[in-house]
């Protein structure tokens, strides 16, 4: 019995050891200057947002390991007249600040806040391409991803993301841009660069991106729903099945696994919101 008793304990020992599952919590904000939905009808759109992000991890065997709960809704003005994705984006990302921690100064830095939440979600319509869009990892504040803060560089953009509510039937469209948000660029297909500011080279998507093709989530351009395979998934040059033409091309390479990335710096998005106390 005692010799039993001490291979449980052996055992429980090594389950401990093993990567524990992370929990984000997500806040949505909806534009009241551009949107004009209900509070049933805001709930509703959260929570189908919430499904295609965590259909996304599932998709991609990362279920076990983390995973997106929703802990508000809101409904305030994010917009201002005029304003474009990347004009609102700017507002939010002071690409010369020196502080490592934003200034509680924006609707979505407050609501941030007050919800401690890791990803933020603000929903506008504007009339214009572009499905959404989240900052990268400064160039400024922080010098070069190899340095001892490593681990705050994976949080991009603190966190804060922005979707059109046009592309809302778009699948892909909420784990892309919280991809942005956790330190992915589209990839080398789609760019014709790696970043070399980014916290890893092979932080990025895979596939093809011009014409009929394929791509994995963070590759630039999404699957309609005609295309062969959608599997909807992050990088990964163990797996072959990625919503391609053919199940026999794989999912990514040495510059494009975003699955392992998300391994290694799981437990660090889910303290983002833990930087305002």
């Amino acid at each position: 019995m005692k010799n039993v008793l001490l291979v449980m304990v052996m055992v429980l020992g090594l389950a401990s050891q093993a990567q524990a599952k992370e929990t984000l919590s997500v806040a949505f904000v909806f534009d009241r200057n551009t949107i004009n939905l209900n509070s049933s009808q805001r709930n509703s759109l959260a929570d189908d947002y919430m499904d295609k992000l965590n259909y996304t991890f599932k998709n991609s065997g990362l279920s076990s390991y983390i995973a997106f709960k929703k802990v508000a809704v809101a409904y305030r003005p994010i917009s201002k007249s005029g304003d474009n994705l990347k004009k609102l984006h700017n507002r939010y990302y002071d690409y010369n600040t020196d502080a490592k921690i934003p200034k509680p100064r924006l609707t979505l830095h407050y609501y941030q806040r007050y919800y401690h939440a890791d990803v933020v979600i603000g929903i506008v319509d504007f009339n214009e391409n572009v499905s959404g869009i989240s900052a990268f990892i400064p160039k400024k504040s922080f010098g070069t991803p190899k340095k001892a803060n490593t681990p705050l560089l994976a949080f991009g953009d603190f966190g804060i993301c922005f979707v059109n509510y046009r592309f809302r039937n778009q699948k892909e469209q909420p784990a892309h841009e919280v991809g942005h948000s956790f330190g992915f660029r589209h990839g080398k297909a789609a760019e014709g660069f790696i970043d070399s500011n980014l916290v890893e080279k092979y932080a990025n998507g895979y596939g093809v991106t011009k014409g009929l093709n394929y791509g994995t989530v963070m590759a630039g351009r999404y699957l309609t729903s005609s295309e062969r395979g959608i599997e909807n998934r992050f990088s990964n040059p163990y797996s072959y099945k990625c919503g391609y033409w053919s199940d026999t091309n794989k999912c990514g390479d040495s510059t494009a696994n975003a699955v392992t990335f998300i391994l290694k710096y799981a437990k660090y998005f889910n303290k983002r919101g833990d930087w305002y106390e």
